[in-house]
């Protein structure tokens, strides 16, 4: 019979094994976000564009200490909506 201890210990050293690999540095916080070159890189339009389009609400940005930050998933689901 085997033991369930046994299956118990392997499942365990599963998770840790997997938990040691994942990476929990400050830059992954900031995965997914950037700067304007982020931008111009998801959605193809120039920089004078997408200034222009912040301008008038029509991008999703942020905008800290003067410095505009955009999220890659808000500007995919940004021009996902723009679909017809």
């Amino acid at each position: 019979m085997l033991n369930p201890f046994e299956s118990l210990e392997q499942k365990l050293d599963l998770i840790l094994d997997k938990l040691s690999k994942l990476d929990f540095k400050q830059e992954d916080k900031m995965k997914g976000w950037g700067n304007i070159d982020l931008a111009r890189e998801v959605t193809g339009y120039s920089k004078s564009t997408i200034y222009i389009k912040c301008g008038k609400g029509e991008i999703p940005f942020v905008k800290q200490d003067g410095k505009l930050w955009f999220n890659r998933n808000d500007l995919l689901d940004w021009i996902g909506r723009g679909k017809k």
